[in-house]
């Protein structure tokens, strides 16, 4: 199909709306859903509407909605992503400190306070490029505001150089999700043995939180999301039931709930999101890759409602 010069104009609030409403969405409240596109902007909320768009005979979504599709519905799945995001970043929150503090420990004590500073203490040097990730650990160390980095800045040699233990307070989790996987293997194995994992199988949550922590950073749509980087499925005591999608948002908040279950938090989380979940259709579960009695597995079940 050739490509067209985009010509569509900059529509008003009050257009935006009057072209929804030709389009089959139904409006009950006109000055709430003009707040709400004021808000939240038409282009955002159109993901949400998205899959309530007729079909055509082929098969392609058309312009038209669903009959008796509203705008309040859309609202609400928007509302739910909104708050799914919020419990996946208190989660990877929980995971990522945990995850510096204990290769920071790893590091510092096998190698020294400068052990990230030297590409032999890596064992794939040639797959991370160890100069490039100085240079942005340096980008980072200079434009750092924190008082930790000044007093160093005003009392020791060398900086921008920090001590491990510094400096891993500083880096972007994709950055430490790279420096955990070029880690040498004992390290990452005792790491990775905290939470019942391989290390491979620790690599690849890593890195698939990493992902998934961008997409919430960004405000990304969530819910019915197909995951671009999808964690592995970890081996053993086969406590993964292989009915659940791997490149679904669900598969993420059940490995989360496993490698943050000891902590005494972890219960309350696992409350708030039965509380966010326990509203929704089958059908939203079902986009996520819920299955019907999600609830009903070990790691769920055994939530106690008075650690809320």
């Amino acid at each position: 199909m050739p490509l067209v010069s985009y010509d569509k104009p900059a529509l008003t609030f009050e257009d935006q709306l009057d072209q929804l409403i030709r389009r089959g969405l139904v409006v009950e409240d006109r000055a709430r859903a003009l707040s709400v596109l004021e808000r939240v902007s038409y282009y955002r909320l159109s993901a949400y509407w998205h899959p309530f768009r007729r079909p055509t005979e082929s098969g392609v979504p058309s312009d038209d909605f669903v009959k008796g599709t509203s705008f309040d519905r859309a609202v609400v799945l928007y509302e739910l992503d909104r708050e799914l995001r919020v419990l996946f970043f208190d989660a990877i929150e929980r995971v990522e400190i945990a995850l510096r503090t204990a290769v920071t420990y790893a590091l510092g004590h096998a190698f020294g306070a400068f052990a990230h500073m030297d590409a032999k203490n890596f064992e794939s040097p040639r797959a991370f490029d160890h100069a490039e990730w100085l240079v942005a650990l340096r980008k980072e160390s200079e434009r750092a505001k924190e008082t930790f980095v000044e007093h160093y800045r005003q009392k020791y040699e060398g900086f921008p150089k920090l001590p491990i233990w510094m400096a891993s307070e500083l880096i972007a989790f994709g950055t430490l999700s790279k420096l955990f996987a070029m880690m040498p293997a004992d390290q990452k194995s005792t790491i990775a043995k905290q939470w019942g994992f391989s290390a491979g199988d620790a690599e690849s949550f890593i890195h698939a939180l990493s992902h998934i922590r961008n997409i919430c950073a960004h405000h990304g749509r969530l819910w019915n999301r197909v995951l671009g980087v999808r964690p592995k499925f970890p081996n053993g005591q086969g406590r993964w039931p292989e009915q659940i999608d791997n490149s679904r948002v669900y598969f993420l908040l059940y490995l989360l709930r496993h490698v943050t279950r000891t902590d005494e938090r972890c219960d309350a989380w696992a409350m708030r999101l039965f509380d966010l979940l326990d509203r929704q259709a089958s059908g939203i579960l079902r986009a996520m890759g819920a299955p019907e009695d999600w609830r009903a597995h070990p790691l769920w079940s055994d939530v106690k409602a008075a650690r809320l």
